[in-house]
C-alpha cells in the first residue's frame, strides 16, 4: 500500500512538473503573440511537447489561458500576503502599502506585457460567459473569480483601514479606489507594451503613488 502511494506521488509530481512547464511556455508565447494569434502548436513547441501530448493535460487554449490567469493572480496575492518584502500591513502608512502592491505587481507581471493587458480586457470574462456550461472548466472559472474577490477584499481592507487612521481623506469608496489603482497599473503596462520596453519600476511606482496621493488625499 505504501509503495502504491509512493508511485502515485511520483506520478503526480511528474504531472505537476509537466503542467508547470506547459504553463510557463504558454505564458511566454501568449505574451509575445497575444491571445488571438497564439496557437496550441506554438505552446507545444515552446514547451517541447507534441500537440497530441499537450491534449493529455489541457483540452484547449482557453483552459490554458484561464489556468495561467488564476496562477499569475495567485502568485502576486501570495507575495502580498506572505513575502516579507511585499507583504501588506495595516500598521504601515497607506503610501508604503501602495508601494508594496505596485512593486509586487510590476516585478511579477511587468515583462509579460501582452498577457497582462489581456487580463484587463473583456477576454477573461467573455471566456467565462462562454464556458458556463462546460463542467470541466467550471472549477477554473470559480478559481479565477475567487482570486479576483480575494484581491479586492485584501485591498479594500487596506484602504478602509487607512481611512480610519485618517491617512485618506477622499469620500470615494475603497472598492472604487482599488479599481482606480488597477487602471493605473494596466495603463503603465500598456505604455511599456507600446514602447516595447519595460520602464524603470521604481520611477513608475513613485509616479503612481504620487498621482494617487493627490487624488485620495494623503
Amino acid at each position: 500500500m505504501e509503495e502504491l502511494d509512493c508511485k502515485e506521488k511520483r506520478k503526480q509530481l511528474i504531472r505537476d512538473t509537466k503542467t508547470s512547464l506547459i504553463l510557463d511556455a504558454a505564458l511566454e508565447v501568449l505574451s509575445q503573440k497575444g491571445y488571438y494569434e497564439t496557437r496550441l502548436e506554438d505552446i507545444a513547441e515552446k514547451a517541447g511537447f507534441s500537440k497530441s501530448a499537450l491534449y493529455r493535460y489541457y483540452k484547449d487554449k482557453d483552459e490554458i489561458f484561464l489556468t495561467i490567469a488564476v496562477r499569475e493572480r495567485n502568485r502576486v496575492y501570495d507575495k502580498l500576503t506572505t513575502d516579507p518584502q511585499y507583504q501588506l500591513d495595516k500598521q504601515l502608512h497607506i503610501s508604503e502599502n501602495l508601494r508594496r502592491f505596485l512593486s509586487a505587481a510590476f516585478t511579477m507581471w511587468g515583462e509579460y506585457f501582452s498577457f497582462i493587458l489581456t487580463l484587463n480586457s473583456f477576454q477573461v470574462f467573455s471566456l467565462i460567459d462562454q464556458l458556463q456550461n462546460q463542467d470541466e472548466l467550471m472549477e477554473i472559472e470559480r478559481d479565477f473569480l475567487c482570486t479576483e474577490s480575494k484581491f479586492e477584499e485584501l485591498m479594500t481592507e487596506i484602504f478602509d483601514n487607512a481611512k480610519k487612521k485618517g491617512e485618506i481623506t477622499t469620500s470615494l469608496s475603497s472598492a472604487l479606489i482599488y479599481d482606480f489603482l488597477q487602471g493605473l497599473v494596466f495603463t503603465k503596462v500598456k505604455n511599456w507594451y507600446q514602447q516595447k520596453n519595460m520602464g524603470d519600476i521604481n520611477e513608475s511606482i513613485d509616479e503612481i503613488v504620487n498621482f494617487i496621493g493627490k487624488g485620495i488625499g494623503f
